[in-house]
């Protein structure tokens, strides 16, 4: 599936073992890059909770909807976003 928000360049955490380049945002909390190698949930939320941070309204409104699903078990009313999108 392809992304469903293009842009020129995406939004990453720094990590000097990334492989993605892009514009850089500061993390939840410090661990960040390290806690999501192991815990793809966690990876999931963390970016969620990023789009809401950054991101422009529809994405918003997209990454609230998926946590409203992942959270609270709630039936998603829109999108369903899968890792290859984020």
């Amino acid at each position: 599936m392809s992304n469903p928000f293009p842009s020129e360049e995406p939004c990453v955490w720094s990590d000097a073992e990334g492989m993605t380049r892009g514009v850089a945002i500061e993390p939840l909390y410090e661990g960040v890059t390290e806690a999501i190698r192991t815990d793809e949930d966690l990876y999931k939320l963390l970016v969620l909770a990023d789009v809401i941070r950054v991101g422009k309204v529809r994405e918003r409104k997209v990454a609230i909807e998926e946590l409203k699903k992942t959270i609270l078990h709630e039936p998603s009313k829109e999108h369903h976003v899968t890792q290859s999108d984020l």
